[in-house]
């Protein structure tokens, strides 16, 4: 048939023509969201003004004493650094994906208390694993202090709340919005 010829001879170069991109298609889905490389690009932009943010804060605020022990400033940037990747995680996930906070792997089932014991038994294992084998090849020995327990379980406990809060912001920065 005579139309459907004159279809065939206008659409036969139709996959050799370059395909045009408007200028919102670069950006935005056919749903209307941003695209996936522009979400991550906004949250690493986000992410960073907030560290700078918090950083700059914590800061000033120790800026004004004159003596700053090395434990309040390793305080100081564990708690910004959360506070930035929380606030850029929740502002994506709320602004961008109309999801709660907790979409991104924080919400507390019945299995939580479970996974937790297992992960911080695991870590635990792998710390003292590797504690072992240093101290069998003689690279680390290990003395008594000969001061009470009191200080030491107090220095364990601030440094594994310095790990707590280092390794919140590492899982939520690495396994959490972004990926």
């Amino acid at each position: 048939p005579p139309r459907a010829r004159r279809y065939y001879r206008l659409n036969r170069d139709l996959h050799l023509r370059p395909k045009v991109m408007d200028f919102t298609s670069f950006f935005l889905l056919p749903d209307g969201r941003l695209r996936a490389g522009w979400r991550l690009l906004l949250f690493v932009v986000i992410f960073l003004a907030a560290a700078i943010l918090f950083h700059w804060t914590a800061s000033a605020f120790f800026r004004e004493r004159a003596i700053i022990s090395q434990t309040a400033l390793l305080a100081a940037a564990s708690i910004a650094g959360l506070a930035a990747v929380s606030v850029a995680t929740w502002l994506m996930t709320s602004l961008l994906e109309h999801e709660p906070f907790w979409a991104v792997g924080l919400a507390l089932g019945q299995q939580s208390p479970r996974e937790m014991a297992l992960g911080l038994a695991g870590g635990a294992g792998l710390v003292g694993t590797i504690a072992a084998v240093e101290w069998a090849v003689g690279a680390i020995h290990f003395e008594l202090s000969g001061t009470s327990a009191a200080p030491a379980l107090v220095l364990i406990a601030g440094g594994t709340g310095f790990l707590a809060l280092s390794a919140t912001s590492e899982e939520l920065l690495f396994r959490g919005y972004p990926f």
